[in-house]
């Protein structure tokens, strides 16, 4: 694998895992969730609908966006081959 493809995919598997995170404990607590912009009420009952139904349908969806954007990256970066 190309280094700036290596790159880039953990930079969005890192920034995908801040998010996720930051999600996590603003269900608990209570607040706006980052990027959607959806207001919670926070507790015990909402973190943990969070973390077992919609955290693991959220970073599905971002999976498939990071792998829509390495695909073409690792097409673009792969080696030649000579004739």
């Amino acid at each position: 694998m190309h280094p700036v493809v290596r790159v880039v995919m953990t930079l969005l598997a890192a920034s995908f895992w801040l998010w996720s995170t930051w999600c996590t404990v603003v269900a608990f607590t209570g607040g706006r969730l980052p990027i959607l912009g959806w207001h919670l009420a926070g507790g015990l009952d909402t973190g943990l609908l969070w973390v077992f139904v919609l955290d693991p349908i959220l970073m599905t969806l971002g999976y498939l966006i990071a792998a829509l954007v390495v695909m073409p990256l690792s097409l673009i970066f792969r080696p030649r081959r000579r004739s």
